[in-house]
């Protein structure tokens, strides 16, 4: 039977495997599904139609929308809130105060750092990395193993392509595109529609044993 704190709230029509944690006034809405060994922590709301999957993590306070499906292994950290209709893939990390948008993926393997905001629409890519405080507008796309680093502000429908790394404290105007494996610098500004080619600033040198790419 599953551990379920005497305060934490099970609607009649939810699914909570035998295995799985919940929390002192944890709530767990009409028709959610709970898998294998999922830990869900103090006071975090799972709300109508979420699924979780095996293994995966939802920390004290996180709240997880309606419909919205963790993957197995995944991590919702403190505090963290997604929309509706979410997707947060397989192992994928979303840290301590994210707010992810209504229709958001964040796919496999991805991480997104603390405070973070994704709005509606945005695809976080496989293995992508969004950094700390960066504010990804409306139905922006981050490809596939793309670094996004800290306090970077992209705007409506921006194409981040994948292997691009986008340095911290940069601004991308709306619509504007970073082409696949492309490198952006510290503090840059791309015009809306502006696009920047594979080549155009040179990458700074490859991080020494004791280094370390700072998101």
């Amino acid at each position: 039977m599953a551990t379920i704190h005497h305060t934490a709230v099970v609607h009649p029509t939810a699914t909570v495997d035998a295995t799985a944690t919940l929390g002192e006034q944890a709530i767990v809405g009409a028709g959610v599904t709970v898998g294998a060994h999922v830990r869900i922590g103090d006071r975090a709301i799972l709300w109508r139609d979420a699924s979780v999957g095996d293994l995966a993590t939802i920390e004290e306070g996180a709240v997880v929308g309606e419909g919205t499906e963790i993957g197995a292994g995944a991590k919702l950290a403190a505090h963290a809130k997604t929309g509706t209709n979410v997707r947060i893939g397989i192992r994928a990390v979303v840290m301590s105060r994210v707010v992810i948008g209504n229709g958001s993926h964040v796919d496999d393997g991805a991480h997104v750092e603390m405070r973070a905001t994704l709005f509606g629409g945005v695809m976080v890519g496989k293995d992508a990395f969004v950094g700390n405080r960066t504010r990804l507008s409306n139905h922006t796309i981050v490809g596939v193993g793309a670094k996004v680093a800290q306090r970077v502000v992209a705007g409506r429908e921006t194409v981040i392509g994948a292997g691009a790394t986008i340095d911290k404290m940069v601004t991308l105007g709306q619509r504007s595109r970073v082409d696949k494996g492309a490198f952006v610098p510290p503090r840059a500004t791309v015009p809306d529609g502006g696009r920047i080619d594979k080549g155009a600033f040179a990458p700074p040198p490859a991080p020494g044993p004791k280094q370390a790419w700072l998101g």
